[in-house]
C-alpha cells in the first residue's frame, strides 16, 4: 500500500513538473535588425553593440568565431543588448551565432574592419551607374567592370520617414563587386576604396541619404528645438500624430491608397471607381470651380494641399481631323501629369525622369471631332506649387501654333497625398476639415523625419565616423546652417553615446544654382570647421556648370579620404586640405592674403590667380590682379587705391585656379566677418 502511494504521488509530481516545464517552454522569435545579416561589417578593436528582439525572459548567447561571447536577457518589453570584444582585423571571413534555447541564427562571410556612415542629399545618394542620361559618372562603366573588392561591403538604408524615431530599417548588406557596385553610393564607395587600398584592411560603408533632402530633417528633435526658426518643433509633431484632432479624424476616415499604385506605375489607374468616364466628353463638370494657369494657388495652397487634382476645359475644332500632324501642348505641369482628349489617353508622365517643361503629346488621327472636344488632364502634385502653369494649345508636330487653348479650367481635388498615400476625396473639399497652419505633412523635409527613420534605428551600431554630403536644399538659409549643420553632428554624437567621432563633409561645389547666396552657404560650411573633429573636402575645381550632380566623385571620395587617413589612420605626413584662409594685410594699396594648410606652397597653374575681388570701406567689390607669392596670394586693382576687404571665388558658378602644390583648392572666403564688419 504504502509503495503504491509513493508511485501515485510520483506520478502526480511527473504530472506537475510536465505541466510546469509545457507552460514555461515558448519559442524564443529571436529577431534581428537587417544590419545584422550576413556580408556584414563589424568595426574592428573596439566594443561592438548586438542587440535584438526575442520573448521576454528569454536567454540570448551570442559566440564569435573569434573568440568573444556574451549573453543577454530579454526585456519584459521584448529586447536585448549585448556587448562583444572585436580584434584588429586580420582580413579572414568571421561568423556569429545568435542563439537562444530553441533557435539559432548564423551569420556568414562577416568581416571586422573600418565602419563608416555615409548620409545627405542626392550628391551622396547618387551611384555609381549616375542617373542617366543627364547625371554620369566619370568612367562609370570602367568603375563597374574594375569594382572586385569583396572586403568593401554596404548597407543601403530604405528610404523612409517617421515622426518619431523608429528602431528598424530596410537594407541589405552587398558584396563589392560588378554585379551590386552600380547602385552603391558613388562618394561612398571612392572613400571607402581609397581607405580600403591605404589601409589594406576590410571596409563597411553604411550610406543613408535622400535626394533634396534639408539638413533639418537628419536633425534629432532635442538638438533642432535649439536651432532658431524650429522651436516647438516637438509640439507641432505632437499635434501631427494626434490621432483624435478634427483633421486627422477627417483624414483617416476616407479610403487610402499606396501613391506607388500611381506614381511611378506602367499602369494608369484612377485612385477611385467614383471618378470612372472623368475624362470623357458626356461627363457633367458643371458643379467644378474654375481655376486660370495663373491662379494655380487656389487649388494648390503651399504645405496645405498636394495630391490629385482633375482639370477639363471645352474647346471648339474646325481644322481637319483626319491630320497626323497635330499635337497638344498643355504647357508646364507641376508635377506629373495623364493628359486626355474626348476620353481617350495621348499622353502620360507619372513617373520621374524624362522631359521637363512644356509636356507635349501626339494626337492620334481622327481623335479631334469637328465642333465640341473635351481636353481632361489629371496632375498629381508632390511637393509645393503644382498645377497646369502655362496656357495649352493644339499645334504641328514641328511645334508651329494652330489653335491656343483657354487659360481657364474646371478643376475637381480627388485625392491628398499624405504620406505616401493619397487619400480619396469624392467630393473635392466638400466637407474638408482645415488643417492647422502649422500643421506637420510627413516627407523627407520634416524636421526630424529622416533622423527618426533612418538614423535612429542605426543606433548604437558601433562605428569610425561619419562623411556627409549635403547643403543644395539649404542655400536658402546659409546664416540658420551655421546652427543647423553643427545640430545634426553633435545629436548623432548625443544618441551614439562614443565620444566626438570624426565627421567629413563636402563643401558645396561650382554650379549654377541660380542663387547668390550659394557663396555664404560654403562660408557657413567653412566657418563649421570650429566644431570639434570635422574636415571639410573642398570641390571648387571638380564641379560642373551643367549638372548639379558633379561626375568626378572619385575625386569627392578621395578627398574626403584624406581627411580621414591623417586625421584618423596614422598617416601625418599627408596634405589633406587645400588652402583655408588665415589672415589678412592691407598695405600700400594691397592685400596680402596667407592661408593654412599650404602644404609646400601655394600653386596656380595660370600667371594669375582667378575669382580675387578686392573692396574698400564701401564695400564694392571689384575684379582683382591676384598673383602667388610663396606662401601669400597679393591682391591689387587700380580702381581700390585703398583696399579695405577682399573676397575669393564669391559666385555659384567660380571655378578658381588656387591649389597648394599635392593640387588640393583653396577654399572660398571673405575678409571682414571677423573684425566685426557687420558684412553679410
Amino acid at each position: 500500500m504504502k509503495k503504491q502511494l509513493l508511485h501515485i504521488l510520483g506520478l502526480i509530481l511527473g504530472a506537475m513538473i510536465l505541466v510546469v516545464t509545457s507552460c514555461s517552454a515558448q519559442e524564443s522569435n529571436i529577431t534581428l535588425p537587417e544590419l545584422f545579416s550576413n556580408n556584414m561589417v563589424l568595426q574592428h578593436n573596439s566594443t561592438t553593440p548586438i542587440w535584438g528582439w526575442a520573448s521576454p525572459g528569454s536567454e540570448i548567447k551570442v559566440k564569435t568565431s573569434w573568440g568573444a561571447n556574451a549573453s543577454a536577457i530579454t526585456s519584459s518589453e521584448g529586447k536585448w543588448k549585448l556587448n562583444l570584444q572585436t580584434p584588429e582585423t586580420d582580413g579572414n571571413i568571421q561568423s556569429l551565432i545568435v542563439s537562444s534555447s530553441d533557435t539559432s541564427i548564423i551569420l556568414n562571410n562577416v568581416l571586422l574592419g573600418e565602419v563608416w556612415l555615409c548620409s545627405g542629399q542626392s550628391n551622396m545618394e547618387m551611384p555609381v551607374s549616375g542617373w542617366l542620361p543627364n547625371d554620369t559618372l566619370y568612367n562609370s562603366e570602367k568603375e563597374i567592370n574594375e569594382a572586385n573588392y569583396p572586403a568593401i561591403r554596404m548597407f543601403t538604408v530604405k528610404r523612409n520617414k517617421s515622426f518619431t524615431p523608429l528602431e528598424t530599417c530596410e537594407g541589405t548588406w552587398r558584396v563589392c563587386n560588378p554585379e551590386n557596385v552600380p547602385e552603391f553610393s558613388a562618394t561612398a564607395y571612392f572613400f571607402g576604396r581609397e581607405l580600403h587600398k591605404e589601409l589594406n584592411v576590410p571596409v563597411g560603408l553604411i550610406h543613408s541619404s535622400w535626394s533634396g533632402s534639408p539638413a533639418e530633417s537628419w536633425v534629432e528633435a532635442d538638438f533642432i528645438e535649439h536651432v532658431d526658426g524650429y522651436q516647438g518643433i516637438k509640439q507641432q509633431i505632437a499635434r501631427a500624430t494626434d490621432k483624435s484632432s478634427p483633421y486627422n479624424q477627417w483624414l483617416f476616415s476616407m479610403k487610402r491608397k499606396s501613391q506607388y499604385e500611381f506614381i511611378q506605375n506602367e499602369k494608369f489607374n484612377l485612385v477611385d471607381n467614383s471618378f470612372h468616364g472623368i475624362m470623357k466628353t458626356d461627363f457633367d463638370d458643371s458643379a467644378w470651380d474654375t481655376v486660370s494657369t495663373s491662379s494655380m494657388d487656389k487649388v494648390f495652397q503651399l504645405n496645405d494641399f498636394n495630391g490629385m487634382v482633375w482639370f477639363r476645359q471645352n474647346f471648339t475644332w474646325n481644322e481637319d481631323v483626319h491630320t497626323d500632324n497635330l499635337q497638344i501642348n498643355v504647357g508646364i505641369v507641376d508635377d506629373l501629369n495623364t493628359v486626355f482628349i474626348n476620353g481617350t489617353m495621348v499622353g502620360r508622365k507619372e513617373n520621374w525622369g524624362g522631359k521637363d517643361g512644356d509636356q507635349i503629346y501626339p494626337i492620334p488621327v481622327s481623335l479631334l471631332n469637328k465642333g465640341k472636344n473635351i481636353l481632361a488632364v489629371r496632375v498629381i502634385d508632390v511637393w509645393g506649387r503644382g498645377g497646369l502653369l502655362s496656357q495649352p494649345s493644339i499645334q504641328t508636330k514641328g511645334g508651329k501654333e494652330v489653335q491656343a487653348l483657354s487659360n481657364s479650367w474646371r478643376y475637381l481635388p480627388s485625392a491628398i497625398l499624405l504620406n505616401e498615400y493619397f487619400f480619396v476625396l469624392k467630393h473635392g473639399f466638400e466637407n474638408r476639415v482645415k488643417p492647422e497652419s502649422d500643421l506637420l505633412s510627413l516627407n523627407s523635409h520634416t524636421p526630424t523625419a529622416l533622423y527618426n527613420a533612418m538614423i535612429a534605428p542605426l543606433i548604437p551600431y558601433s562605428i569610425k565616423g561619419v562623411i556627409w554630403y549635403q547643403g543644395e536644399s539649404n542655400i536658402s538659409k546659409s546664416k540658420q546652417y551655421r546652427t543647423l549643420f553643427p545640430a545634426v553632428i553633435n545629436s548623432w554624437r548625443n544618441e551614439w553615446d562614443i565620444g566626438d567621432f570624426p565627421f567629413y563633409y563636402v563643401q558645396l561645389a561650382s554650379f549654377d544654382y541660380g542663387s547668390d547666396k550659394v557663396a555664404e552657404l560654403r562660408e557657413a560650411q567653412l566657418e563649421i570647421l570650429n566644431e570639434k573633429n570635422v574636415g571639410m573636402a573642398v570641390t571648387m575645381d571638380i564641379g560642373s556648370p551643367i549638372t548639379i550632380h558633379p561626375p568626378n566623385k572619385q575625386g569627392v571620395g578621395k578627398r574626403l579620404a584624406l581627411w580621414a587617413l591623417a586625421k584618423d589612420y596614422g598617416k601625418d605626413s599627408l596634405v589633406y586640405s587645400g588652402p583655408l584662409y588665415k589672415s589678412v594685410e592691407f598695405s600700400d594699396g594691397k592685400a596680402v592674403v596667407s592661408f593654412d594648410h599650404v602644404g609646400s606652397g601655394l600653386y596656380c597653374p595660370d600667371e594669375n590667380v582667378r575669382d580675387f575681388e578686392i573692396a574698400g570701406k564701401d564695400l564694392v567689390f571689384y575684379n582683382a590682379h591676384a598673383v602667388v607669392e610663396g606662401n601669400n596670394v597679393v591682391v591689387k586693382s587700380e580702381i581700390v587705391p585703398a583696399p579695405k576687404f577682399v573676397r575669393f571665388a564669391w559666385s555659384d558658378i567660380a571655378m578658381p585656379n588656387l591649389f597648394n602644390k599635392v593640387g588640393l583648392p583653396a577654399s572660398p572666403f571673405r575678409t571682414g566677418k571677423e573684425t566685426g564688419t557687420g558684412i553679410e
